[in-house]
């Protein structure tokens, strides 16, 4: 398997919030003693039919963070946006009727690690649609006490951006607090004239 380092982590002062948290039975992501960070074991991923098995899903990208409880692992459906206007969205399966991860945020520039939070610009956010509840449950960092802080590590390839997030999501329809803990991503560069 390959592993990349991670170089650094977010940091997140919580506001006292009113927060509702379940106990997690999920499986949890990775971390080596040398820091190195994979994705959540136990999940099914995918065999590409290389001799290493990828860590994130058919193309080794994913986000993924631990949100009310339960182990969010998105590998599906990440694709390059161009620079500067980032909106990335990962599913946890392959069908566009599945859940996803919701983000948007600035390229960053190095020297790495960068780290970007939420109240940095009106556009950077951060959200989790839950399509597995009826009606779906969209839990969201643009709120008033909503936050959340990326971390963007010196890139294992020139190929991707990737690193550690935590953030704090308003659910609206219950009006409750949610922690995201765990949080990782790994999705691909806007290559120079195009994809």
């Amino acid at each position: 398997m390959v592993r990349r380092p991670i170089l650094g982590r977010a940091v997140l002062t919580i506001l006292p919030v009113t927060m509702s948290c379940a106990e997690s039975s999920s499986p949890q992501p990775s971390v080596d003693a040398s820091g190195t960070v994979d994705a959540p074991t136990g999940m099914d991923v995918p065999f590409d039919g290389t001799d290493d098995e990828p860590e994130g899903g058919p193309t080794g990208y994913f986000i993924t963070g631990e949100l009310a409880g339960v182990v969010r692992f998105a590998p599906y459906n990440i694709e390059p946006k161009p620079p500067n206007y980032t909106l990335i969205e990962a599913r946890i399966a392959p069908s566009q009727s599945a859940s996803y991860w919701s983000f948007n945020s600035y390229d960053p520039m190095g020297p790495f690690p960068v780290t970007a939070s939420c109240g940095d610009d009106i556009i950077f956010y951060l959200q989790f649609i839950d399509k597995e509840t009826s009606p779906p449950h969209t839990y969201s960092s643009r709120s008033t006490m909503g936050s959340c802080a990326f971390t963007y590590v010196e890139p294992s390839s020139p190929d991707v951006y990737e690193g550690t997030f935590s953030a704090v999501l308003l659910r609206a329809d219950v009006q409750t607090y949610f922690a995201v803990t765990e949080g990782r991503f790994r999705y691909p560069r806007w290559k120079d004239g195009g994809r």
